[in-house]
């Protein structure tokens, strides 16, 4: 007797793994590309793929805060340094907003 051909649904469970059962269910931290995303803010797609990470990622974007805010304080530095020449306030000043700048640099 001749042996049967494979039908497409068994060959097909073969090759994904599954032998006909339900579908594997994927843990939310194994499996993260196999969420559905139709019709989701991009934003709250982001929280699901970092939801792992989030503690490490609040971290980084505080330790970058932190590492650049020195030079937001730049331009204010800049402006007082304008100020005390145009105004011709005390040459003081002129070198502590000096030293300022090069202190943050």
């Amino acid at each position: 007797m001749a042996a049967s051909l494979p039908t497409r649904r068994e060959s097909a469970c073969r090759t994904f793994g599954n032998q006909g059962g339900p579908p594997p269910t994927a843990s939310p931290l194994e499996r993260p590309l196999d969420h559905r995303y139709r019709g989701e803010h991009p934003v709250r797609t982001l929280a699901y793929l970092f939801r792992a990470d989030r503690r490490r990622l609040a971290t980084a974007v505080g330790v970058i805060t932190v590492k650049h805010s020195p030079i937001w304080l730049l331009p204010l530095i800049t402006a007082s340094i304008i100020d005390t020449i145009v105004q011709h306030q005390p040459v003081g000043r002129l070198w502590t907003s000096t030293g300022i700048i090069l202190l943050i640099r």
